[in-house]
């Protein structure tokens, strides 16, 4: 059990004409209590252990608790929010999707850019993801063809899904963390 203040400054000001034994105890008091509010808040500054700011960081993060969750339960649920923060890496999508249950891989496109392409090339047919330039498998494993255009547009296939697809909670999740300047398209197989 930890000692009152008011036992710590009884040590560190032994002479008693210094302190009297209600001023000692009125100062300890004092100290007590700033020491609990500074726990309370301390308690409160991370969603992980927030309770009474919890409301305030499921705002922040647009986290909707769901109907009869815990205090744990929806912490857990900010803490999550709070602790993702997002990528502009393949593997962190391809790891992110696997660890909720689904295999996917990313193809992605680049621009067409000057001395890219030749004069007779099309920049873009009926079928525009004939335009492959590389994707990341899950294990790691790259593809590349030829032609590139469109670099902001990543196409998500999601090769196995743990529900019927389209499956939205993937979806949302890729899109909540997503960089800005890309754009995710799904494709399911």
């Amino acid at each position: 059990m930890s000692r009152s203040h008011a036992d710590i400054l009884q040590q560190l000001v032994p002479v008693p004409w210094m302190l009297t034994d209600a001023e000692r105890v009125a100062y300890g008091n004092a100290l007590d209590r700033t020491k609990a509010r500074f726990d309370l808040l301390q308690r409160e500054m991370l969603p992980g252990t927030a309770v009474d700011l919890l409301p305030a960081w499921e705002g922040l993060y647009q986290v909707v608790p769901a109907a009869g969750a815990s205090i744990e339960q929806r912490q857990r649920a900010v803490d999550a929010k709070f602790k993702a923060i997002g990528d502009i890496k393949k593997p962190y999508y391809v790891k992110l999707a696997a660890a909720m249950g689904y295999t996917i891989y990313i193809r992605s496109y680049i621009t067409a850019m000057a001395d890219w392409l030749c004069a007779d090339d099309e920049l873009i047919d009926d079928e525009p993801w004939t335009y492959l330039t590389s994707g990341v498998g899950l294990a790691g494993d790259t593809m590349a063809q030829e032609n590139p255009v469109l670099p902001w547009i990543w196409e998500i296939v999601v090769v196995s899904s743990p529900v019927t697809p389209p499956s939205p909670g993937l979806e949302e999740v890729l899109l909540d963390l997503a960089p800005a300047h890309i754009q995710f398209n799904f494709t399911y197989l």
